[in-house]
């Protein structure tokens, strides 16, 4: 199941032209949710333009009542969930989602920011106050927030920075916010200037709390090349998470450290395989990748369980030395269970580091808590949730990304070629590493060190075919 919020500033809804676009948007995307800002519609138009704009059994609420010029209209599709708004603003409307199978319970603030600086401080204050109220419920915001996070958001124009460009950066840290993982284009405001006088700047944002990110992982947002519209409009996907696949083998590097681990390369690499130099390295390789999976089960696997276990351990034998101090039976199960504890420790935050990818903080500092969090917001960047083919179609169900990848690569590897110009060496230490390994973290230890006794035997005996 996908689900698609849109947000756009149309800067003015009253033409004939750009209700047309809205309309085309809304079908094209197949958005669940939208939140049009700037419209400019007065009360006396407002039905009138809600008939040009919405597809049938469309809802719609608006700020309209604050403002009349309806600066914020939220829209939603009524035959897939209901929507609630919890506080409407100038600036934000904030809606409660229900009736829906995965977004029930689900926020989402539709922002159009101030153009004064001064009450723009409103908006900072209220995101703060409700990133803790939201703490524990899945929130999105996204909109024009009329600000920008860093210089490198902007393009022409004044390069100065003030004082109050501080606001919103700060903000989006006190929040606690994340950006969610987007792509297409960067600048989504243009002046409609050229020349000397053009200034672009990223306006337009979408943010994320931990628990929608926890939620939906693989959330992703697209901003759109602009069209009637000095602003890009923007569309932030939620898909489910596709059922689980078959684990890949991953290498912790964490593993070199245990003295064990090179008698378990050794054991595997003595085993006496016949057949051609490939056959006998890929073999070896996958009697490794068994036996390594096997310490997994014992040492690393629910890393963060076995923590806990331990933990509870030397709570217990510190209450029982605690009791009795002068048993030495107690005082070395509370010293055992201590050193197992901290053993542990240091494997969880090893664990999380490499997936984390997070290398430029060292190790020793229990930075757990900040490892797991930059590993969600990792996986969720990763995730591919949407291809376009040919035809400029979007797909997003896993079932078509894939088909699109494996047609595109058929076309690809089918293309002729001379098996002279390939270079052997190379596409042979791709095979070893699709076939045998895919280390999260640094470069794969026991291929490193093994790769060398069998490289020249494997690519002689390519050579000879």
């Amino acid at each position: 199941m996908v689900v698609s919020i849109g947000s756009w500033n149309v800067r003015g809804l009253n033409g004939i032209p750009m209700q047309n676009t809205v309309y085309s948007w809304i079908e094209r995307h197949k958005l669940d949710i939208f939140g049009l800002l700037e419209t400019r519609v007065m009360a006396t138009n407002m039905a009138e333009v809600q008939n040009k704009i919405l597809p049938p059994h469309w809802a719609v609420i608006s700020n309209m009542h604050i403002n009349p010029l309806c600066r914020i209209m939220v829209g939603w599709n009524t035959q897939k969930l209901h929507l609630q708004s919890t506080q409407v603003t100038d600036q934000w409307i904030t809606c409660q989602i229900s009736n829906h199978p995965s977004l029930s319970g689900s926020r989402f603030t539709f922002v159009y920011g101030s153009n004064s600086a001064r009450e723009r401080e409103m908006l900072w204050h209220y995101l703060r106050q409700a990133s803790e109220d939201h703490k524990n419920i899945p929130w999105a915001i996204l909109g024009d927030f009329n600000a920008i996070l860093r210089p490198s958001d902007r393009s022409g124009g004044s390069r100065a920075w003030h004082k109050h460009h501080d606001d919103f950066p700060e903000c989006i840290m006190d929040s606690s916010l994340h950006q969610i993982p987007a792509n297409g284009l960067h600048l989504t405001w243009h002046n409609g200037q050229s020349g000397q006088g053009t200034i672009m700047k990223k306006l337009d944002w979408i943010f994320g709390n931990l628990a929608i990110l926890t939620a939906w992982p693989t959330a992703r947002a697209n901003f759109l090349p602009r069209q009637e519209s000095d602003h890009s409009a923007m569309i932030l996907i939620l898909k489910v998470k596709p059922a689980k696949a078959l684990v890949s083998f991953k290498f912790l590097n964490q593993w070199t450290d245990h003295e064990d681990f090179l008698d378990i390369v050794k054991s595997a690499w003595q085993h006496r395989i016949i057949g051609n130099p490939i056959y006998q390295l890929t073999s070896k390789l996958a009697i490794l990748k068994q036996r390594l999976r096997a310490k997994h089960r014992r040492c690393t696997s629910h890393i963060s369980y076995k923590v806990y276990k331990a933990r509870k351990e030397w709570m217990q034998a510190q209450r029982g030395l605690d009791r009795n101090p002068q048993s030495e039976m107690l005082r070395g199960r509370e010293r055992q269970s201590a050193k197992n504890y901290m053993a542990l420790c240091a494997e969880e935050e090893a664990f999380f580091k490499q997936r984390s990818r997070v290398q430029w903080l060292s190790l020793g500092d229990k930075n757990t808590r900040f490892f797991h969090r930059s590993l969600m917001h990792r996986c969720s960047r990763n995730t591919i949730s949407r291809l376009q083919d040919d035809t400029g179609m979007d797909h997003y169900s896993t079932q078509d990304i894939g088909n699109l990848a494996v047609n595109y690569y058929k076309k690809l590897i089918g293309a002729p070629n001379s098996a002279r110009e390939i270079d052997i060496e190379r596409p042979l230490v791709s095979l070893v590493w699709l076939v045998g390994f895919r280390p999260l973290g640094l470069v794969f230890f026991p291929f490193v060190l093994l790769w060398g006794q069998f490289k020249r035997e494997c690519v002689l005996d390519l050579e000879a075919l």
